[in-house]
């Protein structure tokens, strides 16, 4: 049994799709695969046990976020929801 999963990101443009996607390049090689759809990044992985599709996501969303940092998007993750740079913590 293979366990597949697919997820998919959007930007505010074809172009932030484009750059993210080249800066997680380098490291998806043999993990995951990416696809540009419009302004959406799609990634696919498969893995032959949940354990190891779980770790390759966990290491593909640790890459994401560092990509967008690299080409300037912010994103909101669970611990800054709805927080804007400068924020201070309550």
């Amino acid at each position: 049994m293979r366990f597949k999963a697919v997820l998919r990101f959007g930007y505010g443009s074809a172009s932030e799709a484009k750059a993210v996607a080249a800066a997680l390049e380098p490291d998806n090689e043999g993990f995951v695969r990416t696809a540009i759809k419009g302004k959406v990044l799609e990634a696919r992985a498969e893995a032959g046990t949940a354990e190891a599709l779980r770790h390759t996501l966990d290491d593909f969303l640790a890459c994401l976020r560092v990509a967008e940092d690299a080409v300037g998007i912010r994103t909101a993750g669970a611990g800054d929801k709805g927080k804007e740079e400068g924020d201070e913590d309550e």
